[in-house]
Formats: C-alpha cells, structure tokens, sequence
C-alpha cells in the first residue's frame, strides 16, 4: 500500500489498563515511530498506573527544580515539551499523524482540531469548555504546564482542564495531553471537571464521545478497544509487520 493511501489511515487505541509513566511514554513514542514508517497514524486514549510527574523534554534540572511535595512521585521524561505534569485523575490522549495529511493546515492546527473533539464530547454532557484565546506569558514560568498560560488551553470556569503538547520527527507529528478529571492531592490548586459539574460526570460515555467524534474525521482501520495490555496490542502490529 503507497502512502498517499495509508497515510489517511489510522489506528484506534483505546486502553483500559493503567500503565506505568515509563511504559505510557515509550508506547507514545513507539507509536510516532510506527508512523514514521508506516505512515498510518494512531489515536490512543490512557491512563497512569499510579500518581506520575512528567517533565517537559526541554525542562533542566537545575532549572524549574522538582518541588519537595512531588520529590517521592515515580517521573519520567516526556519527548513533548513544556511544563511538568501530575498525572493522577486525569484521561490522557495522543495522536500520531504525518504533517502533510490533508486534514492538517499546519502543525498547530493539530492542537485545534483535537481540543474541538474533546470540547464537543463534554458539550454532550452539558459541560462547555472554552480555549483560553489570548494569553501573557510570564518572565519566568511555574514548574506545573497546568499554571501555565497558552491559547490553545482548554478551560472550564477560568481553571485549565486541558493541555496538550507536541514532538515533531522526520515529517510525523507526535501530539499528547493530559485531561484533568478531578483536584489531586498533590495540587490542589488545580481542579478537574468533575469539581465543576453540576451532574454527574461520566467518564465512559467521555470516553465513547470521544472516539466517536474522532473517528468522524479518522479513518479508523483497526480498533483495539478491549481490555488487552499494550504490550498484547504491540506485539500483534509486530506481527503484522506495522513496525516494519
């Protein structure tokens, strides 16, 4: 198959098993190099094993130092950038896509397209969320993405419920987020939707909103939607020679 023809083509992943901070970015990035060489893209919705810190890709050590309160946390290093994550209550999508696919004006464009999808699968249970629009940047920003400021955030009631970054290699782009479900412990001064609904949240009929929004606009070659472990669903594209 050429690939003006796969290159339209995408993988649904949408996992129930929680894994580890490791384990969740090293499949993202087997995923963007998948693309890479197949160029059929994956949507991927996950989520974490266990409280995780994620760093930016670009954030130093000696810079933006780790808090004491997240200093027990399991981390791990994102190939995105930007700012550290706690991933605690939280759904997390990534998306694998060539940057020539018609769907895409240019790398960014990504950010709006997928934030429409999410927007529209809370809108459907009466939940409006809104992307920030302008935004000032700070001279020297917070160690936490989620008290930081960019246009293309998700907010609901003024709070930050949705982030997302990008990777870009050998023409694919790599774009991650996080989807804040409800306040953790470890920071409480960020809220998740669940702290703001008037009914009810459900996370399964997000979850089902979501895919189905998205395979509006994807075209979905394979599913895998049962509750099989990655590692499962990873050697099976192995075996079909999807890595190849």
């Amino acid at each position: 198959m050429s690939v003006s023809e796969t290159q339209h083509n995408f993988r649904l992943l949408n996992e129930c098993e929680p894994q580890s901070g490791e384990r969740n970015m090293a499949i993202d990035e087997a995923l963007l190099e998948s693309t890479i060489r197949t160029s059929v893209g994956t949507f991927r919705l996950y989520r974490w094993r266990e409280p995780t810190i994620s760093l930016g890709y670009f954030q130093g050590k000696s810079d933006n130092a780790m808090p004491t309160r997240f200093q027990e946390l399991p981390s791990v290093r994102r190939i995105t950038g930007g700012g550290a994550i706690l991933h605690h209550h939280e759904i997390t999508y990534s998306i694998t896509i060539r940057r020539d696919h018609p769907l895409l004006e240019t790398p960014v464009s990504l950010y709006d397209i997928v934030h429409r999808w999410i927007t529209d699968a809370f809108s459907r249970q009466n939940i409006e969320v809104h992307p920030r629009g302008e935004s000032v940047g700070e001279s020297k920003e917070p160690f936490l993405c989620f008290l930081r400021s960019d246009p293309r955030d998700l907010l609901l009631a003024g709070s930050k419920i949705v982030g997302s970054a990008q990777r870009r290699r050998k023409g694919v782009i790599l774009q991650h987020g996080s989807i804040i479900l409800h306040t953790s412990k470890w920071t409480p001064e960020i809220p998740g939707v669940d702290d703001f609904s008037k009914e009810e949240f459900s996370l399964l009929k997000f979850r089902e909103d979501l895919v189905r929004v998205a395979g509006t606009t994807l075209n979905f070659v394979e599913r895998f939607e049962r509750c099989v472990s990655p590692t499962e669903i990873l050697n099976s594209w192995l075996a079909m020679k999807s890595f190849c």
